[in-house]
This record gives C-alpha cells, structure tokens and sequence, in this order.
C-alpha cells in the first residue's frame, strides 16, 4: 500500500498540530480514533469513508476500510508476496510524506504562507532537510526545503504545492496541497 496524505487547517494548528483521535486527526499509536471515527491512511474520517482526503488536501490510498475505528487488515487490498505496510509509533505510513499546512485555502498575493511537513522512509526513520523538497505548479520551481518553511507568493491563481519525501536509496513518495492566492 502507497499512501501519501495532506492535511491541514488554520494557522493555530500550526502550533498546536492536528488533534489525535479527532477528524482529519492523526491515528491513535493502536490505530483507532474517537468513536463515530475510522483510521484510514493514518487519519481519522468518518466512519464508513472510503477516502481519507480531509478536504483540505488530497490524499491517495489504496487500502481498504474496516469497521470499527480499527486499520484494514495488513493483507487487505494486496496480493500475498507484497511486502506487509509499516507505521511509525504515530501510526504515520512508511514510507510517506505528508503535509499539514497549508491546507485548501485561499490567501492573499504578498504575504508570508507558513508550510510544514514531513517524510518517512522505508523503515520509519524520519527524512529531513534537503531530502524534503516542495515544488509549486506556478512557476515550476522549489520553494522550500524542510519540515518547515515560510513562502511568500506573488503570483494570484490556483497553486498545487507538491513536498516530495526522498530516503537515502533514492525512493521517493510526495504529498500535494491546492490552494489559491488572490
């Protein structure tokens, strides 16, 4: 299973990052959410969703759910030689990249957007620095590096922001992020 999961929401959850168990929450280390809520790709949906895209990013997987706030099967969706998908203690897919913020949103040209993120390889092991870089659909170019950064952009339109997660082996996943400056 290949998961890539973008989340976000207003600045204060910047500093105080999303709430485990709540929706669009990270997964409980056991895999579970509130009551009324799944895990779905590392993230608490409403029950019975069959994506985790939190609306306020895109999110691919292909898993399937299960009842119960509990994760799909490890065999769930594969075939049985591919290797079993891995989680951090957070329950963050292995590897992954995932942004937190921006989410879809709409911000004015000229101003500072704070961006933050990050990268799993393989084993779990964290991918920082250069190793995670962020790319804008306008323009084409890198506009960061790291788990966190401030962007300002001047450019109004719909902006897909794609962070590409790259371990030491040269494996990569990305995450990606539209929203709009006006």
């Amino acid at each position: 299973m290949t998961s890539a999961i973008a989340c976000g929401g207003s600045d204060a959850e910047v500093a105080t990052g999303p709430v485990a168990g709540a929706e669009r929450g990270p997964c409980f280390a056991n895999g579970t959410c509130n009551a009324g809520l799944q895990c779905l790709s590392s993230t608490c949906v409403a029950a019975g969703s069959s994506s985790s895209s939190s609306g306020s990013g895109t999110s691919t997987s292909s898993s399937s759910s299960s009842s119960g706030g509990q994760p799909p099967p490890e065999d769930a969706g594969k075939d049985a030689d591919a290797a079993p998908q891995k989680f951090n203690d957070a329950g963050d897919p292995c590897p992954g990249a995932v942004i937190f913020h921006p989410g879809t949103e709409t911000r004015d040209a000229n101003t500072s957007v704070p961006f933050s993120g990050r990268g799993r390889d393989a084993n779990c092991v964290p991918i920082t620095g250069a190793k995670l870089v962020w790319t804008d659909s306008i323009g084409g170019g890198t506009i960061g590096t790291g788990e966190t950064f401030n962007h300002t952009f001047t450019v109004k339109g719909s902006h897909t922001i794609t962070l590409t997660s790259t371990d030491g082996a040269g494996a990569s996943t990305t995450a990606t992020v539209t929203f709009t400056i006006q």
